[in-house]
């Protein structure tokens, strides 16, 4: 399911900018978000967001699997410029 992608422009005390999907309850005002396009999954759209970012996190919510919270496995990925 294709669904649009956001990626804050604030960094965490992390280090992370987070990443929503369009239909995130949490997902932040538009001027304090950036999108990054239609996407067909999370890896595609974790691609996107490592142009603008290269410390991104999928969020807890919406974006689980690419979240870097303890106790929750990264994804690992080569991004090719």
């Amino acid at each position: 399911m294709k669904l649009r992608y956001f990626v804050s422009v604030y960094e965490q005390d992390d280090g992370y900018h987070q990443m929503h999907h369009e239909n995130c309850t949490r997902l932040l005002n538009p001027d304090k978000r950036i999108d990054i396009g239609v996407h067909e999954s999370l890896e595609e759209a974790m691609r996107s967001a490592h142009y603008y970012y290269t410390g991104v996190s999928g969020c807890i919510h919406c974006c689980k699997p690419c979240n870097t919270e303890p106790g929750i496995p990264e994804m690992h990925l080569t991004i090719v410029k």
